[in-house]
């Protein structure tokens, strides 16, 4: 199959997702979208669509196992921080004090931040972070890169960033950063449910 053929035939899907009726057809063809856009991203070597759709897979995924398992309690699992020392060099340090925000929502969504030492906040999911934790992955990856919650210091902290630019860099030479960031992405959409 062309690159060309594979393109539109995962435009089709995306677009046959909207005159679907059921929550379970449209994950599955959602499902099915997500695949071919990933190997005509790969054929084409387009890695913004690319890792869109390395992180909308999973979620998808997720939501339709839920449908079948809706009682289904899936087990944290806690970023590898072998994998995390490997973002650690394309980082630069920021120390934040406590009350501070590390950024609002609605906010361009322009770096991703890992938690060194303290404790963050997420207001709207309620959720505290701290050492090990990534911070700003879904906002980043959003279609309008835009940060979908506040995120403020209940202590002294400090966090690593790293900007759009660097991650993708990062992404290019350790392959391993960009299935812990969808890791990432996944946990943080489990949590939500």
């Amino acid at each position: 199959m062309t690159s060309i053929t594979l393109g539109w035939t995962a435009e089709g899907l995306v677009r046959l997702t909207f005159y679907l009726q059921t929550i379970t057809s449209l994950k599955l063809v959602a499902i099915l979208s997500n695949m071919a856009f990933i190997a005509y991203a790969i054929l084409i070597s387009a890695t913004p669509i690319l890792v869109l759709h390395l992180l909308l897979l999973p979620l998808n995924l997720f939501r339709l196992f839920q449908i079948f398992h809706p009682n289904h309690q899936v087990q944290k699992s806690p970023l590898d921080p072998a994998e995390l020392s490997l973002l650690v060099p394309f980082m630069q340090p920021v120390w934040m004090r406590e009350g501070e925000h590390l950024f609002r929502q609605g906010e361009k969504a322009d770096e991703i931040f890992l938690v060194l030492n303290g404790e963050v906040k997420l207001v709207k999911a309620n959720t505290s972070l701290g050492k090990d934790q990534l911070l700003g992955v879904m906002g980043h990856f959003t279609q309008q890169a835009r940060r979908i919650d506040s995120a403020i210091c209940m202590t002294a902290v400090e966090v690593a960033s790293i900007t759009r630019d660097k991650l993708r860099q990062a992404m290019q030479q350790e392959s391993a950063i960009s299935e812990m960031l969808l890791c990432s992405v996944a946990e943080r959409a489990k949590q939500t449910v």
